[in-house]
């Protein structure tokens, strides 16, 4: 019996390769940001603009400026650390 775990580590699936850590890296944040809620509230808790509201010369201007892609990496990021990490454990170094 392992003291860490009592017991049940036996139950838990062996690590993953960093391959199959990045497919479901992947997997999450598509499935992520097709929920328009998730979406919705990550931009009303962080100032985002992932939702696309506005005018099309204020989105141009998001375009222009570098804000949507700014937005995005925050996204993933959130995405990565609070649902990628919690589901898959930290990504390997190697595999």
């Amino acid at each position: 019996m392992c003291a860490e775990c009592q017991g049940s580590c036996a139950e838990r699936p062996p690590p993953m390769t960093r391959a199959a850590w990045e497919v479901q890296r992947v997997r999450c944040l598509c499935l992520a940001a097709s929920m328009p809620e998730l979406v919705a509230e990550f931009d009303r808790l962080n100032g985002t603009n992932l939702g696309r509201r506005g005018s099309g010369m204020e989105l141009a201007i998001d375009d222009a400026t570098g804000r949507a892609d700014e937005d995005l990496r925050r996204f993933v990021a959130f995405v990565e650390e609070c649902v990628v990490e919690r589901l898959c454990g930290p990504r390997p170094d190697v595999g």
